[in-house]
């Protein structure tokens, strides 16, 4: 199985008593691009969840300010929908 005699590396060197075949080479490439890219896509998901909450959050404090949202006991905001545009 590829996963048991996986090398660190696609491109590590062969060292005494570990030979890597061209077969186990191209798993492992495949297989770190699979992990690389579902960390990095989850990392995008977090931060672009982060970013929208700043936004979010900025907007609402800017209508708050200027008197558009009031707060209402035991809903949180109301922001009518003319603050907005």
């Amino acid at each position: 199985m590829i996963i048991k005699t996986e090398s660190c590396s696609a491109f590590e060197a062969e060292r005494s008593g570990y030979k890597f075949s061209v077969q186990q080479r191209i798993g492992t490439y495949f297989l770190k691009g699979i992990l690389y890219g579902s960390v990095g896509f989850f990392c995008g998901l977090v931060g672009q969840g982060i970013a929208n909450l700043l936004n979010d959050s900025q907007t609402v404090q800017k209508h708050l300010l200027l008197g558009h949202c009031k707060k209402r006991r035991g809903i949180g905001l109301n922001c009518s929908n003319e603050a907005f545009f």
